[in-house]
């Protein structure tokens, strides 16, 4: 069987590579490792003849067939590597889904009943100035239903209306009339808005209309904006992270903030390396801003911390696109040839390779393995911890009880995650109109993700403003 011809009609051509779609370029990527791995086969068989025939090898040919040959070894990892560790953890979870799915995940109910309990708290102390206002009206209608019985007593031992009216006051007659009840006004809690708020808020307004305007006026000098920006939050959010004892100054390891730091260091250090702008652009496209969506990465101005993680996965993809179609004259973002020459498998090749393939094994070994004790003494926080905060443990544990094979397992899911998006990351490094799609799509999620946390202030502003209304007329029956 041809299976470079099998692998060309699954995905499609591979001709050429700026017409390329994800399916073609997987394609080439398969073809290329099936040439390679035929021409190997070749050479060892050939090698086999000689040896029976006791023929001398030259050592000289032998190099030149095996460089020829062979594939290189990151090339293995990034096909083969992942392959084995699904088809061990599909072998794995058929073993344990039937145990675990009969006592389920004591874990996932314990993380899910304290969401659940959380939810409730919150919901509950929504009403608390509600229900505290309630008990003040119903003592103080109890106050002044004893204060009419005794004042009605005594009005009566002297001979006037047992109910008070001016006329009766006066006159010395006996009037009965209703009394008037008088609202009680509801007091409801003061929010108190302080001025660093309020600077916040309009910070945050500010920065998203002059970034507006310095991409589409000054788009070869975008850096500029965002160089002192990313220096100025991120020098914030670890000062907070590392005060505040909660160990999450530990996330600066992870994928998000590596990326941020390799933007600055192409701009500022290396800005006349092609190859360096081909990572950066691939991982700010790539796993970086689709984070946006994974994760709901919101634009709420008021908040510090939803500002600081919009801006961390948003502003990078915004530069590359600033430095891919209005490069300013202090960098270099393609090679000599021009950037069409660049095929996709050697963007997703290079930036595997020399980036992402080295954070993922440093990071995994430093901080799952080497730290592990470390980050379970001080209780800090990992992305790993957050994905299983939002319901990601019980598929873990589908696989394994094992805490660094749960982690693996993580690994491996990034891995996929990152391939993935950066399929398309390939895609949009030669279509400009594509890129510029894709980059008011994130930007559209991310306010779209934060007019639902302000839509849901409002709806409980509002239900609150309808409770007062009703206890407003259940005290003037």
């Amino acid at each position: 069987m041809d299976y470079t011809s099998l692998s060309s009609l699954i995905f499609g051509s591979y001709d050429d590579p700026i017409k390329s779609t994800p399916r073609s370029i997987l394609s080439g990527y398969i073809t290329e490792i099936i040439e390679k791995g035929k021409a190997r086969y070749a050479f060892m068989e050939g090698l086999a003849v000689q040896l029976r025939e006791a023929d001398p090898y030259s050592a000289a040919s032998y190099t030149d067939l095996y460089g020829e040959a062979s594939v290189s070894i990151w090339e293995w990892i990034m096909v083969c590597f992942p392959l084995i560790l699904v088809g061990y953890f599909v072998f794995t979870a058929n073993k344990q889904v039937s145990a675990l799915s009969q006592a389920g995940s004591l874990q996932g109910r314990e993380v899910s009943q304290e969401r659940s309990a959380r939810a409730k708290a919150e919901q509950a102390a929504l009403q608390v100035a509600l229900a505290a206002h309630r008990r003040e009206v119903e003592k103080e209608n109890l106050d002044k239903e004893q204060k009419k019985k005794v004042e009605a007593a005594k009005r009566e031992a002297e001979g006037r209306a047992k109910v008070a009216t001016e006329e009766s006051d006066k006159a010395g007659e006996k009037v009965t009339e209703k009394e008037k009840v008088v609202p009680v006004p509801i007091k409801m809690p003061q929010i108190h808005v302080s001025v660093a708020d309020k600077f916040v808020y309009s910070w945050g307004v500010i920065n998203v209309a002059l970034t507006a305007y310095f991409l589409g006026h000054f788009p070869g000098h975008f850096y500029l904006w965002h160089s002192p920006k990313c220096i100025v939050l991120l020098i914030y959010r670890w000062n907070e992270w590392k005060m505040d004892g909660t160990g999450r100054h530990y996330l600066f390891y992870d994928f998000c903030y590596w990326a941020n730091f390799l933007c600055l260091y192409y701009i500022w250090f290396n800005p006349h390396s092609a190859e360096t702008f081909k990572i950066v652009f691939m991982v700010a496209n790539g796993p970086l801003a689709w984070a946006v969506l994974a994760f709901n990465n919101s634009l709420i101005f008021h908040s510090v911390q939803h500002m600081v993680s919009a801006f961390i996965h948003i502003s990078p993809m915004l530069l590359s696109y600033c430095l891919r179609w209005h490069p300013g004259e202090e960098v270099v973002v393609c090679p000599e040839a021009g950037c069409e020459t660049v095929s996709h498998f050697d963007l997703i090749k290079t930036t595997m390779t020399k980036f992402y393939l080295p954070w993922l094994i440093f990071y995994y070994a430093w901080v799952f393995v080497a730290m592990k004790d470390r980050v379970k003494r001080v209780g800090a926080t990992t992305l790993f911890d957050h994905v299983c905060s939002i319901g990601g443990e019980k598929w873990f544990n589908v696989i394994s009880s094992n805490r660094l094979l749960q982690q693996a397992v993580f690994m491996l899911c990034h891995y996929v995650f990152a391939m993935c998006t950066m399929l398309l990351a390939a895609v949009f490094y030669h279509h400009k109109k594509s890129h510029f799609s894709f980059v008011f799509i994130i930007c559209f999620s991310s306010a779209w993700n934060g007019s639902n946390y302000y839509m849901k202030a409002l709806e409980q502003k509002n239900a609150l403003k309808k409770e007062r209304e009703r206890l407003l007329q259940s005290s003037q029956k």
